[in-house]
């Protein structure tokens, strides 16, 4: 079985290209996005350009929470899906990691052929306030660098209106890292293609990276193959929901040290997030010395 990887990339140069040798194997294909807003030259210096590893062409600036990262994500798709070889592809950061071997990868991903691994609940949800119905009732728009980032919202409440959802579909949210058949990869680009009101409605969405890929297969034929794991080992214990505020301290995954080793190596998911080699490198060193043997 053939692998694909897009991997979505904007910092620590050295981490990401350490990343790629670990997922390369004769049968992956690795897509790097690297993002607009910093200088791809450090990146392709810090990268063994093996065969079958590529840097998207199509590149944009990506933020935090904004639509961006769904653009970055859907043009590295469309470059990727070209390549027939490809038959599954996982959507990863830079800051990820494997915690399985390539082989083990390979055989669980060709065990389950077939199988759409992505993590869903319906709005509105128990996972998030007051449901998270606010993430699509009013309009964001966290790309613009020159206004406040809630501040669409702000005056639709005091107006009193919200926005209504795409007709004909239940809105979806989930985690924004996902592994999915070429089949319904294919779907997804074939249907924002064809549908401009998807893509129009999610560009004014606050966190539309974790709604879209949900919403689209969901409402699809491939809702049926969708097993509700990320396949994912990401820790959100550092969260202080007390202190959590969307724009002023908005929440991140804990990252990684060595006192996680022993959770990370217990863990049946295949991949884990997030690492930082300027924070604990020794972690990552750990992994290898295990993924090697």
């Amino acid at each position: 079985m053939n692998i694909g990887y897009l991997i979505l990339a904007h910092k620590n140069p050295e981490q990401l290209g350490r990343l790629v040798d670990r997922l390369c194997f004769s049968g992956s294909f690795i897509y790097i996005h690297v993002d607009k807003k910093v200088d791809i030259s450090d990146f392709t210096k810090a990268i063994n350009m093996k065969e079958g590893v590529h840097f998207v062409n199509n590149r944009v600036s990506a933020n935090w929470g904004a639509f961006s990262l769904v653009e970055a994500t859907i043009n590295g798709l469309k470059e990727m899906i070209n390549n027939k070889d490809v038959e599954y592809i996982s959507l990863l950061s830079g800051q990820d990691y494997p915690i399985k071997k390539n082989n083990e990868i390979i055989n669980f991903f060709e065990e389950r052929k077939g199988k759409e691994f992505i993590h869903f609940d319906p709005f509105p949800t128990k996972e998030l306030i007051n449901g998270g119905m606010d993430r699509i009732e009013y309009y964001y728009d966290y790309d613009n660098e020159v206004m406040k980032k809630d501040q669409y919202e702000t005056e639709m409440k005091s107006m009193g209106v919200k926005r209504e959802f795409i007709k004909n579909m239940k809105p979806y949210h989930g985690s924004q890292w996902w592994s999915l058949t070429r089949e319904c990869v294919k779907y997804v680009l074939d249907y924002v293609d064809a549908n401009r009101e998807v893509i129009n409605f999610y560009r004014y969405t606050r966190f539309s990276d974790e709604q879209i890929f949900q919403t689209i297969i969901m409402n699809s034929k491939f809702s049926k193959n969708v097993v509700n794991n990320n396949l994912r080992y990401i820790d959100w214990s550092n969260i202080d929901k007390i202190k959590l505020d969307w724009i002023k301290n908005p929440p991140h995954p804990k990252v990684f040290s060595i006192l996680d080793y022993p959770s990370l190596l217990k863990s049946r998911c295949l991949f884990a997030r997030k690492f930082d080699e300027n924070i604990d490198k020794v972690i990552l060193d750990r992994i290898d010395s295990i993924l090697s043997k």
